[in-house]
């Protein structure tokens, strides 16, 4: 039990760094902190995040904006799923789930801290609704098909418990705010004492050639000022102590355990990673001011690694290939990964994995996603190969409609589909549609029932319990033997 506990502690703290990490790269490479003009490596070198991240149908369907704006701004997200056909040997027995529909609904009001979420189960004229909404003093609940024109208002305890678990993103939004421009600020100033620090000299052979080295010391500086950094972030660390708490996560001590302490956590890894941090030292590469590679040696346990990132291509039409090999007395193993991007009629982003060993390729796999800009028709395949044989293949074909780039896209997908070793395990059909919320975010209309233990359902279980017989009727499932709901336990 304890190692699933600090399992789960490790997962958390890993998220955070990752998170870290990613902060540092978009500060880097969003913000152009390298590119200061102060040498031509830091300009080559900020261009790399761009050329990442490009694809041609994101722009096109304008994701960037619309992330943004979901960010600041209210929004909506509904899917509806429909057609769902499973293989015999894993579907259910004596129930037709073509014939139903699922359809997931949110709303959010990033400002106002405001989430309307709803659940709706249908098959032909019976549907079966769920409506969740949440804010800073309640949580209200409906479930009209079943206790109709009455919703239920949880205590404010039992709506904190209810969304610690479920939902993460719980701090009010101004300190969700605070933090964010607070750490990009940290960055910012951190990467501009790690470029004073670091080292550049021209390659001779070159002509737009550079390495670059960062000391050790300069890593292991930036490490423990960030652990200053989240000292002073109060709020955030006080949060995520206690959402740990709640999961009941400790951490071992010489008095046996205690509680998870984020600061703690931090400063162990941070006294880790100075085992391992050594100076670090990779090469830049351009043409005309553009950046084509990157390169670095690396050593594993004694064993070199050779890192390389290639750019071909200008935007629009590109190709950013990474490889990773190394050497033992065993053998040669290497990992290539080849992103493409391609515009024109049709705008195509294809991905493709290949693990080889001895130039024996083991496996591959490969991602491609297309958009037609004359009928908005979309697609995308992943495959996964091995020694020659496909082994599965999931496919998404389907359009775009309604599209206004950067405030709304509705993607709706004919057919999902999942064959594993030339056999369809699922197919259904998926409408997907994102953007921007018009009007506000409001609770669920109806007579409100207080809530503060279960017990004061107890007036509706009959109620509830013939609902569901009632549906399970419609839908033709046969009806379990449900447990008495008149004879709930006095949870007060």
């Amino acid at each position: 039990m304890e190692n699933k506990k600090t399992g789960k502690i490790i997962a958390l703290i890993v998220a955070i760094v990752i998170v870290v990490a990613g902060a540092s790269v978009g500060v880097m490479a969003a913000r152009g902190v390298f590119s200061s003009g102060k040498q031509e490596a830091f300009d080559l070198l900020a261009q790399a995040g761009d050329k990442l991240s490009e694809s041609p149908i994101n722009d096109y369907l304008g994701y960037a904006e619309l992330t943004k704006s979901m960010n600041e701004e209210s929004s909506m997200i509904d899917m509806q799923i429909s057609n769902l056909q499973l293989d015999p040997t894993i579907a259910p027995t004596g129930v037709d789930l073509s014939e139903f529909t699922a359809e997931l609904g949110s709303q959010y009001d990033v400002k106002e801290q405001k989430t309307n979420v709803t659940l709706n189960i249908a098959k032909g004229g019976s549907t079966l609704s769920a409506n969740i909404y949440e804010d800073k003093d309640k949580m209200i609940v409906s479930v009209p098909e079943l206790v109709n024109g009455k919703v239920f208002q949880l205590d404010p305890k039992m709506g904190e418990s209810v969304s610690s678990q479920a939902n993460m993103q719980t701090l009010p939004s101004e300190d969700i705010k605070e933090f964010q421009e607070d750490i990009i600020e940290f960055f910012e100033k951190e990467i501009e004492k790690l470029k004073d620090d670091m080292s550049c000299e021209k390659l001779e052979d070159d002509k737009e050639g550079y390495q670059l080295t960062i000391t050790k010391e300069a890593m292991d500086t930036m490490i423990n000022d960030f652990v200053a950094f989240m000292e002073g972030q109060e709020k955030v660390v006080g949060w995520i102590n206690s959402y740990a708490k709640t999961l009941g996560q400790t951490l071992p001590s010489s008095n046996g355990t205690e509680n998870f302490d984020l600061i703690s956590g931090l400063k162990t890894i941070a006294e880790e990673l100075s085992k391992y941090t050594q100076d670090f030292t990779f090469s830049v590469y351009g043409e005309n001011g553009n950046l084509t590679g990157l390169e670095t040696v690396i050593a594993v346990e004694n064993t070199p690694f050779t890192i390389s990132l290639t750019f071909e291509g200008e935007k629009g039409n590109s190709t950013a290939t990474l490889k990773i090999s190394g050497q033992d007395a065993s053998g040669t193993g290497s990992l290539t990964v080849v992103k493409k991007s391609m515009e024109g009629d049709t705008l195509d982003t294809a991905l493709t994995a290949d693990l080889s060993v001895n130039d024996i390729s083991f496996g591959t796999l490969s991602f491609t996603e297309s958009l037609s800009k004359a009928d908005n028709g979309y697609s995308f395949i992943g495959t996964v190969s091995s020694m020659g044989s496909e082994l599965a293949n999931f496919t998404c074909t389907g359009s775009v409609k309604d599209l206004k780039p950067g405030s709304y896209v509705d993607v709706i997908l004919d057919d999902v589909s999942l064959e594993v070793q030339g056999k369809k395990l699922f197919s259904l059909a998926i409408d997907t549609k994102i953007g921007k919320l018009d009007g506000s975010v409001e609770p669920p209309e109806g007579e409100t029932v207080e809530v503060k233990s279960l017990t004061d359902y107890a007036p509706y279980a009959t109620e509830i319990q013939m609902g569901i017989i009632k549906l399970m009727a419609d839908w033709e499932i046969s009806v379990p033997n449900l447990s008495d709901l008149t004879n709930l336990p006095n949870q007060s």
